[in-house]
């Protein structure tokens, strides 16, 4: 009987542990969601400031000639 009841009174204290884990836990979909979101926005900003750049080495040798 007393081996039934540490296991009982083990049982009761583990669910309460585990749903505080399971709460404290990141999503990680989420988490891999703004990252792709995040280099996503970088890609454009590497984009635009390359195509910048071309253009306005473009047009200098275009009026330098």
């Amino acid at each position: 009987m007393n081996v039934q009841l540490k296991k009982n009174s083990s049982n009761m204290e583990n669910p309460t542990l585990g749903r505080e884990k399971n709460i404290q836990r990141p999503n990680i979909d989420h988490l891999v969601k703004r990252i792709r979101v995040q280099q996503r926005k970088e890609r454009n900003i590497n984009i635009l400031t390359t195509a910048t750049v071309i253009s306005g080495i473009a047009i200098i040798s275009y009026l330098a000639l």
